[in-house]
């Protein structure tokens, strides 16, 4: 049978967590599907946990490390189904998240885009910590992601193959490449909200998100910054009332401001204080003045005196 999904996994030595999220694919309600593991060159035990599962659906590919984005292509090149899904490999799908996204497809016929489920945010012991999504409407969730700054929900996605033959993610981004890819999409192809899909994604203490935002790397930060610049620069003409010049401005310093927070509450000083000379030289604004002003008193109370200021 022909898998109308496709699910790509990019992981790297995750074995200890990825095992929930085959079973999630397992459990689906909607069974013509693939998913596509393709190990980052992992040192783990991955490739062990992934063999105890005899689904002729799971296919394993191994590739030396070469960060995620070369990962997901590497899977796009291998899927066979005509939409295709992304999934970290800490997280899970719901059970009738398949089915959910064949049940609109079905039923609107959409043509070659994008769809948006939901995101369930949840602890690691199942708890819901809140949802996040559908927006029916792609300026509303455009603006929405603008506003706040969040980075795209990739796992909560559905795209059309032929989408993913014109755009893939760019392999010199592994920080903020989903959001990369995802912007581009939604500037030239449509988009639909589904309600009823949902990823359920996991807040653990070796995610992503926690680790870069508890241990700062300046090098990380200065990629995540010429990421979102390069993206500014391929869709500034499209859609100027979103990615408007002040947008663009709002958005990075935003982004920079809260990696200075966070190494600061952290205690990286000489981190937290190189972004804010970074954030000063590039992005100064007489309407950010305050902030210059509070963060550079509590970076000093802190470093200087040991008071613990957030």
């Amino acid at each position: 049978m022909k898998p109308l999904f496709s699910v790509i996994i990019p992981t790297y030595n995750r074995g200890d967590l990825i095992e929930k999220a085959i079973t999630g694919m397992i459990t689906q309600s909607f069974e013509a599907w693939e998913l596509i593991i393709v190990d980052d060159g992992s040192t783990d035990d991955t490739s062990k946990r992934v063999s105890r599962f005899t689904d002729s659906r799971i296919k394993y590919v191994y590739q030396e490390n070469a960060e995620r984005s070369a990962a997901r292509n590497n899977g796009i090149d291998k899927a066979q189904g005509d939409y295709i899904c992304f999934l970290d490999s800490d997280d899970h799908f719901a059970s009738n998240h398949l089915q959910a996204f064949h049940d609109f497809i079905e039923s609107v016929k959409p043509t070659p885009g994008l769809m948006m489920g939901v995101i369930e945010n949840v602890n690691d012991r199942g708890e819901s910590m809140g949802e996040f999504g559908p927006y029916p409407d792609r300026n509303d969730l455009l603006e929405y992601l603008i506003a706040h700054r969040l980075t795209f929900p990739l796992n909560a996605c559905c795209i059309h193959r032929d989408v993913l033959q014109e755009t893939r993610f760019d392999p010199r981004f592994n920080i903020w490449e989903d959001s990369h890819l995802a912007f581009r999409i939604l500037t030239r192809w449509p988009y639909y909200g589904v309600k009823d899909a949902c990823v359920h994604v996991v807040a653990h203490e070796g995610s992503g998100v926690v680790q870069i935002r508890r241990q700062v790397q300046l090098e990380k930060v200065l990629r995540y910054e010429t990421a979102v610049r390069d993206l500014f620069t391929q869709c500034g003409p499209i859609r100027p009332e979103v990615f408007s010049l002040k947008n663009r401005t709002d958005y990075i310093f935003t982004k920079l401001s809260g990696f200075f927070y966070s190494a600061r509450i952290s205690g990286q000083y000489q981190i937290a204080f190189r972004l804010m000379t970074l954030l000063w030289k590039k992005y100064f604004r007489l309407s950010d003045t305050g902030f210059y002003i509070k963060g550079g008193i509590k970076l000093l109370l802190n470093r200087t005196l040991g008071i613990k200021t957030r």
